[in-house]
């Protein structure tokens, strides 16, 4: 707000300077044309002593992150969420089934946590093959790992903090993303899940699946797409600490982002009654054409629900910010400034998302921004919710399928209104490294 039509401006966090992108052509040449010049995401840093960290995220150019991206590349085919979306599918029916035993007994779901628990039974099928239904209230091993890990703290924001402004000072602290405990309780699991499928023989076609295979160097690609993709990997496996890394980044991914924007959507929608009512109907016509069942194809067809999906993550954009470092020199196109290695880049993505010149009254729940002809008429890197380019979410797929799964579960026997107690509007936790609520989201929900 402070520099209105400047396309970037620099501002100082602590010690650091940080260049600041308002322009979306710009963004446009970082994540996209110029990738070659800004590989590395800033102010994360692979430290070697925490395995865990080995993982897609925050890999570097330098640590391999290349190599990895193309091996876990076919892990998100067309070809492997049709086989995921089979087990969500079976996650689905447990939330159906919570859905109709609470709303005998109350109207009023605090609907935050019911989807955090519909997304950890996603992950731990999809990615563990572990079927725990933590909606029916089983406090499972699984459930356990996912609370300590993923609890938000201001000790956890100082350390991410410290190790983000001082990489260095930090190693020698040897300072850590995730406390000792949980990282056990999950290396522990994905060891045990492994040597068991190894020793029996057992494939799952999950996410697990394919790091075995590619622990084993062996062909997991399935088709031409898949093919192209994996063509320049290094011939070598995977450790179990590099499988127990990947599958924490998808665990980690996959968790806040997709519970907070059903959460945040059917909010929106509680407080929207005929956007709620046009979208119930696009889902009783498109479902009567698949046999009134959900299926695969089903999804495709939900054309509205794509734009009130898109408008959620709009408004919620998962990651705030974008961030990039420089890794070799760039000149600015249409400018003087010559970029050095090191500088940090930030794409301000919520910002981007709620500027009023791009989305005339931001904080209005519009779906019809993302009718086909005003996506036409705006740049593409105005609506960057998985970021864009090479170094893009690479489970975005995954990520929208059980969104979509979540709603057309939802949305076709049951309705959600505003509660006494929904909070208008909604307070984001500060704490928090995903854009997610910083309180319970108490709606009404009220069978059809």
């Amino acid at each position: 707000k402070e520099f209105p039509g400047e396309r970037y401006c620099g501002v100082i966090e602590l010690n650091k300077p940080v260049l600041l992108i308002r322009d979306p052509e710009l963004v446009k040449h970082i994540l996209i044309k110029d990738f070659n010049h800004f590989v590395d995401r800033m102010p994360f840093e692979h430290n070697p002593k925490e395995s865990i960290s080995q993982h897609l995220f925050l890999l570097s150019e330098d640590d391999g992150w290349r190599d990895m991206r193309h091996k876990l590349s076919p892990a998100f085919t067309s070809g492997k969420m049709k086989q995921m979306f089979l087990l969500m599918m079976k996650c689905s029916k447990q939330l159906e089934e919570y859905f109709n035993k609470i709303t005998e007994k109350q109207d009023s779901v605090d609907l935050k946590r019911v989807f955090a628990n519909f997304t950890i039974d996603i992950i731990a099928s999809c990615a563990f093959g572990v079927e725990i239904n933590s909606l029916s209230g089983s406090n499972t091993e699984f459930y356990k790992i996912a609370v300590a890990i993923f609890k938000p703290t201001t000790w956890l924001l100082m350390k991410h903090r410290m190790m983000t402004i001082f990489p260095s000072l930090s190693k020698l602290m040897n300072l850590e993303r995730i406390a000792q405990k949980p990282k056990k309780m999950l290396h522990d699991l994905v060891s045990k899940t492994v040597e068991y499928r190894e020793k029996n023989n057992v494939c799952r076609n999950d996410f697990l699946d394919i790091l075995i295979g590619i622990k084993h160097n062996r062909n997991i690609l399935g088709g031409p797409e898949e093919e192209n993709r994996g063509k320049n990997t290094k011939n070598e496996g995977l450790t179990m600490d590099q499988i127990t890394a990947q599958a924490f980044i998808f665990f980690a991914a996959g968790f806040e982002t997709a519970s907070s924007t059903m959460t945040f959507c059917l909010y929106e929608l509680a407080q929207h009654p005929e956007i709620q009512e046009r979208l119930h109907l696009e889902l009783e016509t498109v479902l009567e054409k698949h046999g009134g069942e959900v299926s695969y194809q089903a999804l495709q067809d939900l054309k509205y629900m794509d734009q009130v999906v898109d408008e959620t993550l709009r408004m919620y954009a998962s990651l705030a910010v974008l961030h990039r470092k420089c890794t070799k020199p760039y000149k600015i196109p249409g400018s003087d400034l010559v970029l050095q290695p090191g500088q940090n880049i930030r794409i301000p993505a919520y910002a981007l998302h709620h500027d009023p010149q791009y989305y005339p009254d931001p904080n209005k729940f519009d779906p019809e921004r993302f009718a086909p002809e005003k996506v036409k008429e705006r740049h593409p890197c105005l609506h960057i919710p998985f970021g864009d380019g090479p170094r893009n979410c690479i489970g975005m797929r995954f990520g929208l399928m059980q969104t979509k799964i979540g709603l057309s579960t939802f949305i076709p026997k049951f309705r959600v209104e505003v509660a006494a107690e929904t909070p208008i509007p909604v307070k984001l936790m500060p704490t928090s490294f995903v854009t997610q609520s910083d309180q319970p989201v108490i709606l009404k929900v009220i069978r059809r």
